[in-house]
């Protein structure tokens, strides 16, 4: 690394990517509420990098062409499935900063089941939204479809839009505020079991019986080249079976055959095959949606092109959550009481723990 890449830029980055930390962590403790997602970036003083691409801040800072484009783009690809000079500084950091990242023992999707149980709400699942019609005195009357089955109707105090407005299959009143589109990466996953320990090392164009490592990441700079883009973004073995097989997981942006598959891995057991529309497109960027939409009617994801995780959309829900309370009740989440930032040392998490 050192041979390679000298001393600045590794360090020069990492320490812009701990100083983008240090900074998120305010919003678990000191910035607690916001009505804009501009409002917000300006005050954590990310305004400036989220206006320009990862390549232009990185050779801003000093941090090397090669380390940028063949490190920090590895980090992009595979965590966003963007490129270095197509993705905003703070997304690029948020790519490097996955060290010591953890998950739930059987799945992270529990977390998000917990919450709805534990906040006692009404679930309607297999359950259509078709309409929102904006009602006396604020309320909103949601009309919907319960698997298929006849339209039904009722209103709400408040109604918050919890998902890409790209994907909602309705149309809002024109009292709304309008929401721009954001292009969302159309990512393939593919995930294998193969007895083979490692890729084939002639795919990479290396003499047969050389040692692959378990985990393949690309850049674009072949492209910028002229040469054929890189069939997938990433290749990571992840473990390995009682019954001798690995698994191996697979990020790309078009399909990965099975003669693909057998041409790389030489025995493929079981293949399952995920498409979706992972995250937003992240382009350098000033302009954000709105939270608010119209009187009581709130919108979450207009956050994900700023900062776009699952953790990120928690603490956007959270600051809206605490933008209706405000102007529906005239208090937050926390007391009015809970003004002041905790003191040092003390394990306080604004919203949970107040």
């Amino acid at each position: 690394m050192l041979w390679r890449y000298g001393y600045r830029s590794p360090t020069t980055t990492s320490a812009l990517v701990q100083a983008m930390i240090n900074t998120y962590l305010n919003l678990y403790s000191t910035v607690t509420h916001w009505g804009s997602v501009e409002e917000l970036s300006a005050s954590l003083n990310f305004t400036e990098i989220v206006g320009q691409d990862t390549a232009a801040y990185l050779a801003s800072q000093g941090v090397g062409d090669a380390y940028a484009y063949e490190i920090v783009e590895a980090s992009t690809r595979v965590n966003y499935a963007q490129n270095l000079d197509k993705i905003h500084a703070l997304e690029g950091m948020c790519s490097m900063a996955s060290d010591g990242a953890m998950s739930i023992k059987g799945g992270n999707y529990q977390v998000f089941e917990n919450f709805i149980r534990e906040s006692k709400a009404s679930l309607h699942l297999n359950t259509h939204v078709t309409a929102l019609e904006s009602k006396s005195a604020g309320r909103w009357q949601l009309t919907a479809s319960k698997n298929g089955a006849a339209p039904f109707t009722e209103e709400y105090d408040a109604v918050i839009l919890a998902a890409p407005y790209d994907s909602l299959a309705m149309t809002l009143p024109s009292s709304a505020e309008p929401v721009t589109p954001a292009p969302y990466v159309h990512l393939h996953v593919t995930l294998l079991a193969t007895t083979s320990p490692s890729a084939s090392a002639e795919y990479f164009n290396q003499a047969p019986g050389t040692s692959v490592p378990a985990m393949v990441l690309t850049t674009a700079q072949g492209i910028r080249a002229g040469k054929p883009a890189p069939e997938f973004n990433s290749l990571s073995y992840h473990r390995q079976l009682t019954n001798g097989e690995w698994i191996v997981k697979i990020f790309s942006m078009q399909r990965v055959e099975d003669d693909w598959l057998l041409k790389v891995f030489g025995n493929v057991g079981w293949v399952y095959r995920k498409v979706w529309d992972a995250y937003p497109q992240l382009p350098p960027t000033a302009k954000f949606n709105p939270m608010k939409l119209d009187k009581n009617l709130y919108y979450v994801n207009g956050f994900e092109t700023f900062i776009s995780t699952m953790e990120t959309e928690t603490i956007a829900s959270r600051g809206v959550v605490d933008l209706m309370l405000r102007e529906m009740f005239d208090e937050g989440i926390c007391p009015s009481g809970v003004s002041e930032p905790p003191p040092e040392g003390v394990d306080f998490v604004w919203g949970w723990d107040c």
